[in-house]
């Protein structure tokens, strides 16, 4: 087992529980920042986590980015019954997690729209295992260029927030 996949399990647990274990503090800005930046890798890759994707390619040079989105290496550490409860539960919790930071620091209402749109597509992520096969449908390729726009549009506005305000 790859020392990679232990690290991308325990950051994964870490990130999804991170305002519950560490208290409001002056870098809760970067959590926000961190969650934005990685729905929009996801989207960019076709639901796949970096980490995942960059073990899959060594694996396999010809491996197609969304072929098979799935942490294997996660699953291979926990196994399938407990990998399915725990994609779910990484859902859930990184929506709270990044609702409690938003709603303890005060952040901009609109970083609240950010989370209907990061939870819509973890539904799809889940529901549909094979990114090609989402990638089909016309308003499921709409809905992702409107998240990218969306999300490059949050980071700017959170940033012009945060430096008006005199937050960094």
């Amino acid at each position: 087992m790859n020392i990679i996949s232990y690290i991308h399990f325990l950051f994964s647990i870490f990130i999804n529980l991170y305002p519950f274990i560490i208290p409001k503090n002056k870098y809760d800005y970067l959590y926000i920042y961190y969650i934005i930046l990685l729905n929009l890798s996801w989207m960019i890759f076709n639901g796949e986590c970096i980490i995942s994707l960059i073990l899959k390619i060594k694996e396999n040079n010809n491996y197609k980015i969304g072929s098979k989105v799935s942490a294997d290496d996660i699953k291979e550490l926990i196994g399938n019954k407990l990998f399915n409860i725990y994609i779910y539960l990484c859902l859930i919790f990184s929506s709270l997690s990044y609702f409690y930071v938003i709603y303890r620091n005060n952040y901009q209402e609109y970083l609240y729209i950010f989370l209907l749109f990061s939870i819509t597509y973890g539904y799809f992520y889940l529901t549909f295992k094979n990114q090609n096969e989402l990638l089909k449908y016309k308003i499921f390729k709409i809905f992702k260029y409107i998240f990218i726009f969306i999300s490059i549009i949050f980071i700017i506005l959170f940033t012009n927030y945060l430096y008006k305000n005199k937050k960094f």
